[in-house]
Formats: structure tokens, sequence, C-alpha cells
């Protein structure tokens, strides 16, 4: 055929331009119809730029011929080069080379297809996969016979496996190749566009079975061309394909090729004969996969859809679904192989180009009817099936016009700068754990499998279960759970989920809604009892909680239950009764001196300073060398008058932690409360040395320079305060007092409007700001505020100041 080669071209052409059309506008606009590959906008402008020397190279035949040239000069002389070491260097060259390539883009995410099912089997030593029947017992083997599981997790056992194949790929990969191609360039070229396909994620560390699968096929068709070749025979091609079959059920696709193999070296029967067969085999495989089923759905899609699903052959999403299959598989060379197939059919002669036929064409059939949320295309599960003989496809056909000036050999340089693109995107987002993580929820939360018209939604709730329990992403996991929810099908177990997954969250409203619509017989285990009287706690229905803590406590006991049964008391005005119950928690602690700091902190903050005095000296007399439990003890005593007692226990912790930040605020106050200014400041500089700029420290320090009389001081102070916490509301009325004494009265006007934005009743700044207008002579402006000053209950007559302003303006009505 004299135009075979420029048809190849214009069909090389045709299928690069549409593919960089369809990742433009894929990174443009990401949405579910592209599967949402690009997740770093910002690479964009670069990407364009790649994208337009691959139009530039395609397009130009003069530009893409001249690159063609220098990249085969550049291989042919590291090829020559290789060639020369010795054959055991070469060997494993071939091993240890792809295998640090692979171990090096290895991934993070186990995000994919049954990833952390595979992940739980081995470690409970059960068999991973019954479709990998084959695979599943050697992990098995490595795992608990030989014991690697005391040494290695589950998950690095997966990925030595998925690089081992990695390397066995390559090295079958480029065996075919070298049968199929003759030139050398042209050879290495095409292999490296193979190698740098999507395929190659199979073998980065994948968490999956689908690996192994297409290694063995690599094997396999290396053994099928060497017997079409007459190289071999059919016992170890049968042999090779049972191994397949051992390794995975799916290899069952290329049982046509088998046949069609050893009908064509034994002429059993006319080839049509074969074709029927095979198509009758695909059509069993497509019945059985209706019989077989897993969580309750079918293995293969209905024809059309039907009262379990709107997903079928003909569904929109189904045919999108696909398309993005074909795209993601290299993503030109998985194409071209469909497409050149499809424009060749006719004229596909040689055994070669005839066995692949039988390979591919049953294995896209196969992909086609297998429902991809079992079969998870977009984890390339169904690419392990036919993107292998769809690259070899292209590889027979250009063989066939193999001259050193094919018109569409330059074409191969941007199939392979496309391909590491597009394939290193994937392995970016698969290194990084979260951003795989992402990709998944935007694209399932629109995707059919995953809505409650799929099955009543039975895929929701494992997903759901994998972003909860493993990512902990329980806001994503509850918008999937609320479809199930919403589900015709639903139960209480849903509900109950939904509870549980908005309680994660610390979202205990919502999940006080779920668990108040499940019945208290399916609310029986421990765990469920806790959850729900704990968000009754959380969200102050303390009645409530208060009861259904004492039904827990009938029938155990635990720490925490006690703990906030006494808080329970605590809060409702309890004081006795809560320090009773948290004593009861006291046998239950392995940490008696932490879990007493606690119970005295919640005492402390409630103001019951002799019962938290009482825990501090408890925690104390338990851990006697921890300094923030004196302290704690000497801010309790302080609190309740015994200055001396206090001082005690802050200087004793500060011989041994002169830094210790709460025995020095703590003594500088108690210096304060004594009215020795001097000490306190003195206490402070210390401070301050070993804690600078910090807010606690200025703050006192102007409480200090204020008392002193030393006002500039102490405006200084309180404003370096500010700067470290502005909205710190003493501070900034304190700073605002001291602004107005030094006769600034409009700054001071301005924080005290400050403080009335954070605190719309402090009677301080309200006072302060009708001394401003009183002193500005704004009566009518002092009049009003005073009236807002009286409308907060503040007695005007018991301070000196408010009642000279209202006798002035009040009573002057």
């Amino acid at each position: 055929m004299p135009d075979f080669g420029r048809t190849l071209r214009i069909i090389f052409q045709a299928v690069i331009i549409i593919l960089l059309l369809f990742f433009t506008i894929s990174w443009i606009n990401p949405s579910y119809w592209n599967w949402s590959v690009i997740s770093n906008r910002s690479l964009f402008p670069y990407i364009l730029i790649l994208f337009a020397a691959i139009a530039v190279m395609s397009l130009i035949p003069a530009i893409g011929r001249t690159i063609y040239r220098i990249v085969s000069k550049i291989l042919l002389q590291i090829k020559t080069a290789l060639s020369s070491l010795p054959p055991v260097l070469r060997a494993l060259m071939w091993i240890l080379l792809p295998g640090a390539v692979f171990y090096f883009l290895r991934g993070n995410s186990y995000i994919y297809g049954d990833g952390h099912l595979i992940l739980h089997h081995i470690s409970r030593d059960q068999i991973i996969s019954k479709t990998a029947y084959g695979l599943s017992l050697l992990i098995k083997f490595i795992y608990s016979t030989l014991g690697i599981g005391k040494w290695i997790e589950p998950a690095d056992i997966m990925t030595w496996v998925s690089i081992f194949c990695g390397i066995l790929f390559i090295f079958f990969l480029y065996k075919i190749l070298e049968m199929l191609i003759a030139s050398d360039a042209l050879r290495i070229i095409f292999f490296l566009v193979c190698a740098t396909s999507a395929m190659v994620v199979l073998f980065t560390g994948y968490i999956e079975t689908y690996s192994v699968l297409t290694a063995w096929l690599a094997v396999y068709i290396y053994t099928a061309i060497k017997y079409l070749r007459g190289k071999t025979g059919t016992p170890l091609l049968i042999l090779i394909y049972a191994i397949g079959i051992f390794w995975h059920i799916w290899f069952i696709a290329f049982l046509p090729s088998l046949i069609f193999l050893v009908n064509r070296r034994f002429k059993l029967l006319p080839e049509k004969i074969v074709m029927l067969l095979s198509a009758v085999l695909v059509i069993g495989i497509y019945t059985g996969g209706r019989i077989m089923t897993r969580s309750g759905i079918p293995a293969a899609l209905p024809l059309v859809n039907n009262s379990d699903t709107d997903y079928s052959m003909v569904s929109p999403q189904h045919l999108l679904d696909f398309l993005n299959i074909l795209v993601f598989i290299g993503p030109a060379v998985g194409v071209l192989g469909i497409i050149l197939l499809l424009a060749y059919i006719g004229r596909v002669k040689t055994g070669i180009s005839r066995m692949l036929t039988y390979l591919l064409i049953p294995a896209v059939i196969f992909s086609f009817f297998i429902d991809p949320a079992l079969g998870a295309s977009r984890d390339w599960d169904l690419l392990s099936i036919f993107a292998l003989p769809a690259a070899l496809t292209v590889a027979a056909i250009i063989s066939r016009t193999d001259k050193p000036d094919a018109d569409y050999r330059f074409l191969m340089i941007p199939l392979l700068i496309l391909g590491v693109i597009h394939t290193g995107l994937f392995i970016a987002i698969n290194k990084n754990q979260q951003s795989a993580v992402d990709r998944m929820i935007v694209l399932l939360k629109q995707d059919t499998h995953y809505t409650d018209d799929y099955y009543n939604g039975e895929r929701i709730i494992p997903f759901v279960s994998i972003l909860s329990n493993i990512y902990h992403r329980n806001d994503d996991a509850a918008s999937f759970t609320e479809r199930k929810v919403a589900s015709a099908a639903r139960d209480y177990a849903d509900l109950k989920h939904l509870g549980d997954l908005y309680y994660n969250q610390d979202e205990y409203e919502k999940a006080l809604e779920y668990y108040q619509q499940v019945p208290p017989e399916f609310m029986s285990q421990l765990d469920d009892r806790m959850s729900y009287a704990n968000s009754l706690y959380q969200t102050g229905r303390l009645d409530e909680a208060w009861e259904a803590m004492k039904q827990v406590a009938r029938d155990t006991s635990f720490l925490s239950l006690y703990f906030r049964m006494g808080n329970i008391k605590l809060m409702t005005g309890n004081a006795d009764s809560a320090v009773l119950i948290y004593k009861q928690g006291l046998s239950l602690t392995p940490d008696t001196s932490a879990y007493l700091d606690n119970a005295a902190g919640n005492l402390f903050a409630y103001a019951e300073y002799a019962h938290a005095a009482d825990f501090y000296r408890l925690g104390y007399a338990h851990d006697p060398e921890n300094p923030e439990l004196a302290t704690s003890l000497g801010r309790s005593l302080q609190k309740l008058g015994d200055l001396d007692s206090a001082d005690y226990y802050f200087k004793d912790v500060l011989k041994d932690h002169p830094d210790n930040y709460g025995a020095l605020m703590g003594l500088s106050i108690l210096l304060h409360e004594k009215q020795d200014f001097d000490s306190s400041l003195q206490v402070l500089s210390t401070a301050e040395q070993f804690h600078p700029r910090d807010f606690g420290i200025q703050h006192w320090y102007g409480n200090n320079y204020r008392s002193l009389g030393r006002h500039n001081e102490a405006l200084r102070a309180y404003q370096i305060a500010l700067s470290l916490y502005p909205n710190h509301v003493p501070t900034r009325h304190y700073a605002a007092l001291e602004l107005f004494k030094a006769g600034d009265l409009r700054t001071a006007l301005e924080q005290w409007n400050h403080v009335l934005t954070l605190d719309s009743t402090h009677t301080g700044a309200l006072l302060g700001i009708a001394r401003v207008h009183d002193s500005l002579n704004n009566n009518t402006e002092a009049y009003k505020t005073l009236l807002l000053l009286q409308k907060t209950g503040f007695d005007l007559q018991s301070d000196s100041t408010a009642r000279k302003l209202s006798e002035k303006y009040l009573n002057a009505e």
C-alpha cells in the first residue's frame, strides 16, 4: 500500500491534536467529564507551552524529523554503550534500573480500588481476593509462612509485588518489541512511549492485584509470538496461560487468543468457527457476570436501565467513563491501537496481528460490560486488561512500514512527551495522599455509582468507611452518607452511622438529629449509648445527658463517664456532688495526677477554689516534682486569700524552675495584690527575660505602673500588650483610662468605642465615654451615653464620677 505511511501520519496527527485539545480543556474546566485529572492549576502555563511544542512537532514534519533524528542518535549511542557491558551487568541493569525508577515513583495513596480491604485481609492472614487466587496464595505465603509480616507492613509487601511485576513487564515489553520492530531507533523510542504510558502506574506501588495480570500478560504475549514463529511448543503456551488464570481470573478474557493460536498451528477449525467460539465465550462471560454478584451487585452491567440502577451499557455516564478509560491508557498509544485496528481490521493478515486482534477485541468488550464500580475503571483495573494489547497493535501495524524515512516516525516524540506529562501528573497525585483523596471525592460526588439510585446506595457506605476511619474526612463522609439516608432503602444503621460521622466532627446537634431517629434497641452498644449521651452533654442538655449517662453507668464504668458526670453536677451548681463523682473516677485512671489536675481545673473555672485547692493538693502529693500542679495550687490558695501559702508554692517552684511562667506570673500578681508594686515589677522583669513580648507580662506591667502613678509607662505597657492581643477588653479599657488622664481625649474615646464593639455593655467604657463627652462639652452625647449606662443596670450612685455626671445630666431634666 503506497500511501500507508502517510495515512499513519494523518491518523497519528489527528489523535495527538485531539488529545491535546482534550487535556487543555480539562485543565481549563476540570470536571467529571474529564475525571478532574488536573489538580495543580499553577502548572497550567508551563504545560500549555509543552502542549504547543507537541503540536508544532506534530504538524510541521521538518521540525519533528529533526528532533527525531537527534533523539534517535542519542538513544542509539546509549544502546551501543550498554551493549558493550558484560552480560551479567546488563542483566542486573534490567532489574535495578526499572526497580529503582518504580520505587522512586511509588505512590502514597490507597484510596483506589480495594486497596484498604486488601491490606486488611493480609494483616488477618486471609485470602486477599478470590479473583486473584494465585496472587493471594503467594502473598499469604510471603506474609505468614515465611514470616515477612513480622518486619514488613502489608502495604510494603504489596508495593514490592507491584514493583517486581513492573520489572518483569518492562523486560518482556522490550523483548516483544524486539520481535515486532526491526529498527533499533524506532523500537527504543516506541518502548519508551509504552514504558511512560499510564500502564506503568500499576507498577508504582499500586495496592491492587492488577499489576500481576498486566505483567503476566506481557509474558503470555511474548510466548505467543514465539509460538507463532515455531520456537516454542503448545504445552508451554497452555501452561503460561493456565498460570495467568491462576494469578488472576480476568485472564480468561484472553482465552480467544489461545484458541486462535492452537487452531492456527493444528488447523482444527475454520477461523470463522474460532471467531464464533470467541463470541460465544464473551457472551458467556457476560452472562456469568450478570449472575455473579459482589455485595449484592452483579459484576456485569445490565444492557439497559432497570429498577436497581440507571447505570447501564447505554447510559451516558457509562459511555463517558469508558471514553475516559480509552484516554487514560496511554493516553495516545492505546487510543491509537484501537483506532488503527478499526481502520485496518480487514487488512490484518499476519499471525501476530491476528493474535493481537483476538486479544484486544474481547478485552475491550469485556472491559465495556464490567461495571466500573467493581472493575474500578478510574483506578486502572480495566486498564490492565487491554492497554498492552492496544499498544502492541500499534507496534504490529507500524512494523509493516519499517523504512528509515517512514513518514510517521517523527510523531513518536510527541507521543512520548504527551505520555510523560500525563502519567507524571497521575503519579504526582498518587504520591500525595490528600490530593488523591480530593480527586476521588470530586469525582464520586458526581458519579452515579455513589447515589441512592444505584442499588439503593450500596456503594456509598464502604467508601464512607474509608473516608472516615482511614483518612478522617468526616465532613465528606457525612455528605455521602446523607445520600444513603435519603434513599428508600435506608435503615437505622445508616442513620446511626451518619450520627457517628457528625459526632466525630464535633457537630453534636447534627449528631443528635440522627441519633434520635434510631430506636433504643438499635443503640444498645456501649459506644453508641455513650456517643448519644455525650452529644446531649455537649449541646447543653444536661438533665437528659445525666439520665443517659446514669443508664450507661449501671452497666459499666470508665474514666470519661465519671468525668463528664462530675462536670454535669458542677455545671448545674452542685459542686459537692461533682467532687464525689470525680473521686469515683480516681480508681480508673492510669495517671492520677493528670486526672486530678483536669478535675481541679474545672472546679477552678467555676470558682470552686476550695475544692480546686483540695484536688491540686492531692495531685501534688502524687507528683511532687510537677511544677504546674504546685503553681495551680498556689493560684487556688491565692484566690482563697491565703497569700502566704500561695507565696510559698510559687517560690518553691521557682527554686528549681526559675523560668516557670505560671509561677512567675502568679508571684507577680500576688505581690500586686499585696500592693508591693516594685517587687511585682522586679518579678515581671525576670519573667520578661525568659518570655519576651508576652501579653500577660506587659498587661501586668501596665497594672503595676498605673498603681504607682507612672502613667506614661503604664500606657506604653498597655499598648505593647494590645499589639500582641488586640481584643483584650480590660487592657484596652485601662489604656483608654491612661489616655484620658494624659488629656488625649479623642484617642481615649476611640479606645472605649473599640471596647464597646467587643463588649457592648462594658460599664467602664460607657462611663469613660460619658466623661470624654462631658470634657468636650458634648452634652447631648454625654446624656445619651449615661442613659445607656443606666440601662445596663449599673448603679450610678455607686461611683462618685458617675454620681456627679448623673446629677449634671439626668437629674437636671
